[in-house]
């Protein structure tokens, strides 16, 4: 797996749409039963959903992938923050 720092160039174009959905609930501090309830999917989906999202980012747990998240979201919203400054 890439080391940590390289982690927060990871393109989350490579997940779905859908599976954007369940880590931006998880982002969100959404636990898997109200995830599953709010997408309206069975709960067995949304941890389908999270193994296939921490191999995609090269992770081990739900945990690195949501702080990888929060981490690219940050520095989007710092760079779409200075591009209007």
């Amino acid at each position: 797996t890439a080391p940590q720092a390289d982690r927060a160039d990871v393109p989350f174009t490579r997940l779905t749409p859908r599976e954007r959905e369940v880590l931006i609930q998880f982002t969100a501090g959404t636990g898997p039963r109200e995830v599953a309830r709010h997408l309206h999917m069975a709960q067995k989906t949304v941890n389908t959903h999270l193994q296939k999202i921490r191999k995609k980012l090269g992770v081990h747990s739900t945990l690195e992938a949501v702080a990888l998240a929060r981490s690219q979201l940050s520095t989007a919203a710092s760079a779409a923050g200075a591009a209007g400054e």
